[in-house]
């Protein structure tokens, strides 16, 4: 199906959620109790190998998503987590990217993941950052400036008031929030200086 798809030239990026739930035929057609080992893994190297070869081709970039597993054999010793597919994802991947959540806040209805970059052929490895979502919205993308500019020191917190400069912005996340969907172009303000303070392009 995957073929199919990148050779359709109808996409640009194919997303697979997730690789755990890739079931390989010969595990399929055997019963339950039938003994596979290493199954999905043979098929996940075999398919991987032919795969990435056409994907620059077609310009098209795959996404694997996929969950950490107890690894049973560890036993203490070694990495006590494993993911589906072998090594195959691993060796693979020109990028592996690892999140893992930090905190969940119920009364605002958010959570903070940590992202880290494990594996890197694009740009640099081994970069870790916060990720603010927002419970049925996605990214939160006003509570990322709001964070970020207490960080760089472009928005003040006196109690739970926000401010920058001489103009307060709310008390309380969702006062900031509305007054940024009031005043979009002060937002676009805050985030040129944000990314001139990180030293990043607009």
């Amino acid at each position: 199906i995957i073929i199919d798809m990148i050779k359709s030239g109808n996409f640009t990026a194919i997303f697979i959620d997730s690789l755990n739930m890739m079931v390989s035929k010969e595990r399929v057609e055997k019963g339950i109790s039938d003994k596979s080992v290493a199954a999905e893994a043979r098929v996940h190297d075999r398919a991987l190998k032919k795969i990435k070869r056409m994907l620059s081709s077609y310009g098209v970039s795959l996404i694997g998503i996929s969950q950490y597993r107890d690894n049973i054999g560890a036993m203490g010793a070694g990495n006590e987590k494993s993911l589906a597919g072998g090594n195959a994802w691993k060796f693979g991947a020109d990028m592996r990217i690892k999140l893992s959540r930090l905190k969940t806040v119920k009364d605002d209805d958010y959570f903070v993941n940590n992202v880290e970059i494990i594996k890197n052929k694009c740009g640099s490895p081994f970069r870790k950052e916060k990720w603010y979502c927002s419970l049925g919205n996605g990214t939160d993308h006003i509570r990322e400036v709001l964070e970020y500019g207490k960080e760089q020191g472009i928005i003040s917190l006196s109690g739970s008031t926000y401010s920058h400069g001489d103009t307060k912005l709310g008390a309380g996340y969702n006062k900031v929030a509305t007054f940024f969907e009031d005043n979009a172009d002060f937002l676009k303000q805050i985030e040129g200086e944000l990314y001139q303070k990180l030293g990043l392009k607009t």
